[in-house]
């Protein structure tokens, strides 16, 4: 990556592999201020706030973090749609520092830290925020919007709802033992990484691979169900016939249509 510097802030600037540029920012952690959260955007100085759409990653063998939506275009391709395009670390992922918690409080935090930063700064829109999250990342942001009614859309891509559940469901796998590595599995620990059908107030679009072997396709089938019933909001499930990664150009289009809509 080739480094720039900004018109507008010190922050590191970084050149994406479809050559548009964009920033690299850090924030403190809201409850650790010795750490970071590392965020990308791109680099335009904004005047008012607008519509934003943030990224969240899943596990990743390499730990890239947020960077890996530069590589997708991802952030490219929203911003062109007007957004406000934001790709997010978690601890212990690209740039943010800090001990990788299974998407536990720390996780958590150091997300609501980078949107309340968002909405401070007057960048975000809080009429019209929209999170998507990835497995790991996906239970981030379930939990942030069950908690934040700025929260207008919701994408749940792989995503586990019941941790405990999904615990139990792999008792000799690869997952489990990071689960145990980063997380006391205990029921209170369980029970805040855990996504609840009637405590979430955004519309929500959950995709998930019917050949899933991490996350049963009937958990989130249950979960689907029990929304309906308990929420007058917008629910979609769409269905894959994948494992765990559902690839990028199977989803695109379905996400594009519902934040748009």
């Amino acid at each position: 990556l080739t480094l720039f510097f900004s018109a507008c802030s010190s922050s590191e600037m970084v050149e994406s592999t479809s050559t548009n540029i964009y920033r690299r920012l850090f924030i403190p952690h809201p409850t650790n201020s010795e750490e970071k959260v590392e965020f990308y955007t791109k680099s335009d100085c904004y005047k008012r706030p607008k519509k934003t759409i943030i990224f969240l990653h899943g596990h990743q063998e390499k730990k890239t973090g947020g960077e890996v939506y530069l590589d997708w275009n991802e952030l490219t391709r929203w911003q062109d749609k007007g957004f406000l395009a934001v790709a997010i670390s978690l601890p212990g992922y690209g740039g943010s520092t800090g001990k990788s918690d299974f998407s536990g409080p720390y996780s958590q935090d150091a997300v609501e830290g980078v949107i309340d930063f968002l909405l401070n700064k007057g960048w975000a829109d809080s009429n019209n925020l929209n999170i998507q999250g990835v497995s790991r990342g996906g239970i981030v942001a379930g939990r942030i919007a069950s908690r934040r009614n700025e929260v207008k859309k919701l994408v749940l891509i792989s995503t586990s709802y019941d941790l405990k559940k999904t615990y139990e469901y792999n008792q000799d796998s690869l997952l489990k033992k990071i689960l145990i590595k980063e997380m006391n599995p205990i029921k209170k620990e369980f029970e805040m990484r855990s996504i609840k059908p009637d405590s979430i107030k955004a519309d929500m679009l959950i995709l998930h691979g019917k050949q899933d072997k991490k996350i049963p396709f009937s958990q989130v089938k249950s979960f689907f169900e029990s929304r309906l019933e308990s929420s007058q909001r917008v629910t979609r499930l769409k269905s894959f016939n994948t494992g765990h990664r559902i690839p990028l150009n199977m989803r695109k289009d379905i996400i594009d249509r519902f934040i748009n809509e």
